[in-house]
């Protein structure tokens, strides 16, 4: 019994120390002196619902792009558990993913 409440604390404390340290990286919002990568079809994303923690954001795929009148994707149809959403980039985290 004692085993598998030191793994409950041992899970909580990593998706703890993961929520408050590395989560808040995924979106940062720097100024636009560095061109990056815009979102595009197949990136995985966490999807930020304002109403849920960041523990609990939906995680998705990008199935469409909607770039604006200055060519960089403003907006993305993002594919999730519950069906399709769109949502501006800013409510999108990008996840690193490797090949």
């Amino acid at each position: 019994m004692a085993s598998s409440t030191r793994v409950q604390e041992l899970v909580k404390h990593f998706w703890g120390r993961w929520v408050k340290e590395w989560l808040p990286t995924l979106n940062r919002r720097n100024k636009w002196k560095v061109p990056h990568k815009d979102l595009s079809v197949g990136d995985v994303v966490l999807t930020i619902e304002k109403d849920l923690q960041r523990g609990k954001w939906p995680l998705g795929r990008v199935v469409e792009v909607y770039p604006g009148p200055d060519g960089y994707v403003r907006v993305a149809k993002v594919r999730t558990v519950k069906g399709d959403v769109v949502r501006g980039i800013t409510k999108l985290c990008p996840l690193e993913v490797l090949d």
